[in-house]
């Protein structure tokens, strides 16, 4: 049966009197044709199995990353909330905040605490809490060599999870202890998860650590390499091997969370990710060894035969079979030059005529075809049909088929095919190659156009435009960052982003590289970028993923500009809503908070109140006889007066809580939380002696003759709102501010110039 060879009698038979030795060495010659094809898919199918295994590493090591930055992220909030907390100069009143301390569904703190210096929990935000004591041996530093920040796991009872503690200064000392609600990790249902206090545990203490995933398999007996020495060498990230009690390996990934001593280890079975592939490669592995021991088999079977006889007579029937399986086209040339076979493949890849492809055709011959047929690399197609250039290509050629000379370039045959032509020499013969790389070298010609539209468009843009990796190093940067940004292109290349982040802004360019790594296709952020002389500019970064279909992202294209003056339009559009708002909530001539404000302050106040506990209290006031006085002195001394009396007021309501407001016209109110009666009562009477010193003239308010104030108190403990408003009946806030107004209206009846409570009198000669 034919498979595609054509050698004739004559060629065949010097082939039948050839030796045994003869036959051995063309054995040999098939032998090492083939033998190349099958150790490069030896060596393919172990290069592939490695990528896997690396491209399995890497993403578990992303995994890593993302739950670090969320855990970081959450570590961060839980520190700034103590610090500010911590500003507080007294221990009641820290523990006063700490037990009315709410934190929202989504917020990072489960529950708050101040304890002693040795651990006793002195109040808390839940009072079941209180009383008991932390064991404080190995507290963590956090930020990693920063006080007085620390972490703190405890593995059980009442106080068991996440700890962040506080060293608080003063003299009461003492510590604000904080738990976190830990990220939980979105990883496969195989994989476990741990967050270590610091880079000295291991997976040999995984019982110290803080589960975020079941601990499965976690029992003595790990084989791990210290990872302090692993994540030195690794800015803080990366993946190692581990060997389980059972013996059966284990994938680890390791990320250091940013600005904490802690890191996330996440573990799982290392041959989930291969092991769907691996059945199908041994597969293939077992064929291709059967087929070269049925080669070596072959070769010992044909040594052994006797030589003459028809077995000699066709020696061209095996290579015809061997030649016939290949993918690429095969001819065998004589010393002389002359064709002594070739498979199908060969003449349909060259287009050979068939009266060029007999066996006994000459090299000169097929060297003139291919010259006029095809077109050499580097040729000059207006200097192609001179005769001279015809016999440089036919003498080229020639020489190219004899292994005389090497091609690194395809010939470019009609209908656009490129083929690639290789010889090589052997004794006595010479084995002739070729193979169609035109998709290869339409698909290179095709990146180069499209490599070379890039940076046609990147180039003359007036944004800079840069190529960079997915851990955000820069491999391409325009010529317009000399102008934008202050550095030379080669200055930023092979440079990560985050080195030139303002410190305040790391947060929000994290955000965007995590939701590029974690699919997202498009991201931006908005950044100071450090430049050359030590300012700071502020950029608008847009950037975009790329890569091939199904192999994921490779990398992202980010185009920045200059956002100075966007960032300066914001900063001057939210000042002018800040100055909205305080001219919304401020009245105008006296500087003090109008009505709107002193009844949102009351309903914030009143909430606050009733959840604590604490009394509050509300101080109304009117100036006596002002509308006479505004007859008498007229409107712009009015003025003046209602102004001495905001200033007396606001003189009094020194308490980050209390709220000064006009009330309307010539009334006035003083909102008071957290405080009593008596208190009330006190700093009415200041109010009341404030005005009177100023001692300002007003003869139409005797028997004083100054201008004088009425004020009536009124003080409530308030209770939780229950339910919508009732038409026709007053709230319980309404109510507190009619009890005011009806002490009011009692002091002026009771003479002017005097306190009243709700529920007495409180003046000069009052009781």
């Amino acid at each position: 049966m034919s498979l595609g060879l054509s050698p004739s009698p004559a060629a065949a038979a010097p082939y039948a009197r050839m030796a045994r030795t003869q036959r051995l060495k063309l054995l040999v010659l098939v032998l090492c044709a083939l033998l190349p094809s099958l150790v490069g898919n030896y060596w393919l199918m172990r290069q592939e199995r490695e990528n896997r295994h690396d491209l399995a590493a890497r993403q578990f090591v992303l995994r890593a990353q993302e739950v670090a930055q969320q855990q970081a992220v959450i570590l961060a909030r839980a520190t700034q909330a103590l610090e500010s907390l911590a500003e507080t100069g007294e221990e009641e009143r820290l523990c006063e905040i700490v037990r009315g301390w709410h934190t929202g569904p989504e917020g990072p703190l489960r529950w708050i605490a101040l304890a002693s210096p040795e651990g006793m929990l002195r109040c808390a935000s839940l009072a079941s809490l209180e009383q008991f004591a932390l064991e404080l041996e190995e507290p963590s530093p956090l930020p990693a060599g920063e006080a007085p920040a620390r972490l703190l796991p405890v593995p059980e009872g009442p106080l068991a999870g996440l700890l962040v503690l506080r060293d608080l200064p003063g003299p009461f000392g003492g510590l604000l202890v904080a738990a976190i609600e830990p990220a939980m990790p979105e990883a496969a249902p195989e994989a476990m998860a741990f967050l270590l206090r610091d880079l000295a545990e291991t997976a040999r203490t995984l019982p110290r650590a803080i589960p975020l995933a079941a601990p499965r398999g976690a029992e003595a007996g790990w084989t791990i390499p210290p990872l302090r020495e692993a994540m030195a060498g690794h800015q803080g990230q990366g993946s190692l091997g581990a060997t389980a009690p059972d013996g059966q390996s284990w994938m680890l990934a390791y990320a250091r969370m940013h600005g904490t001593g802690a890191a996330i280890l996440l573990m799982r079975r290392e041959g989930e990710a291969l092991e769907p592939w691996l059945p199908l490669r041994r597969s293939q592995a077992w064929m291709l060894l059967a087929l070269l021991a049925s080669l070596v088999a072959l070769a010992w079977v044909w040594r052994t035969l006797p030589g003459g006889g028809a077995a000699q007579e066709t020696p061209a029937e095996w290579l015809e079979a061997a030649a016939a399986t290949m993918a690429q086209g095969v001819a065998l040339w004589s010393a002389g030059g002359t064709l002594l076979a070739s498979n199908d493949r060969w003449r349909r890849l060259l287009g050979v005529p068939a009266a060029l492809a007999t066996p006994g055709t000459g090299l000169p011959a097929l060297a003139r075809f291919l010259a006029e047929t095809s077109v050499m690399p580097g040729a000059d197609r207006a200097a192609m049909p001179s005769p001279a250039w015809r016999d440089i290509r036919i003498e080229h050629l020639i020489a190219l088929l004899r292994a005389e000379r090497f091609m690194n370039e395809p010939l470019a045959l009609p209908g656009g095919r490129a083929i690639l032509l290789r010889a090589h020499r052997l004794r006595g013969t010479t084995v002739t190659t070729c193979v169609d790389v035109t998709e290869t070298t339409q698909a290179e010609a095709a990146l180069r156009e499209s490599e070379g539209r890039f940076r046609l468009i990147a180039e003359n843009s007036g944004d800079v435009v840069a190529l960079c990796d997915m851990d955000g190093t820069r491999r391409y940067v325009s010529p317009a960052a000399a102008r934008v940004l202050g550095y030379p292109p080669e200055a930023l290349v092979g440079r990560r982003v985050m080195e030139f982040v303002h410190p305040d802004d790391r947060d929000w360019v994290e955000a965007a590289a995590a939701a590029l790594r974690g699919g997202e296709r498009d991201a931006s952020a908005t950044y100071r970028f450090l430049r050359p002389d030590g300012s700071w500019l502020w950029v608008d970064v847009r950037a975009r993923t790329h890569g091939r279909p199904g192999q994921g992202a490779a990398g992202y294209v980010a185009v920045m500009r200059d956002a100075t003056e966007a960032k300066m339009a914001e900063e001057r559009l939210l000042e002018a809503l800040e100055r909205m708002e305080e001219m919304a909530t401020t009245d105008a001539l006296t500087g003090l908070a109008n009505r709107r404000r002193f009844e949102e302050a009351l309903a914030q106040e009143w909430r606050r109140c009733a959840r604590e506990g604490q009394p509050l209290s509300v101080l109304l006031l009117d100036a006596d006889h002002f509308k006479k006085f505004n007859d008498r002195y007229g409107h712009p001394a009015g003025d003046e007066c209602l102004r001495l009396v905001a200033r007396t007021l606001s003189g009094v309501a020194r308490r980050p809580g209390d709220v000064a407001a006009r009330h309307g016209g010539e009334e006035f109110a003083l909102l008071m939380p957290r405080t009593d009666a008596r208190g009330a009562v006190h700093l009415a009477e200041r109010v009341r002696a404030g005005v009177e010193s100023a001692a300002v003239p007003h003869l139409g308010n005797p028997p004083a003759g100054i201008v004088t104030v009425s004020i009536g108190v009124a003080t409530v403990f308030p209770e939780p709102e229950s339910g919508p408003a009732v038409p026709g009946r007053l709230s319980a806030r309404d109510a507190l501010l009619s009890a005011a107004d009806g002490a009011l209206y009692a002091a002026k009846t009771g003479g002017r110039n005097r306190v009243c409570m709700a529920s007495g009198e409180h003046g000069p000669g009052a009781g």
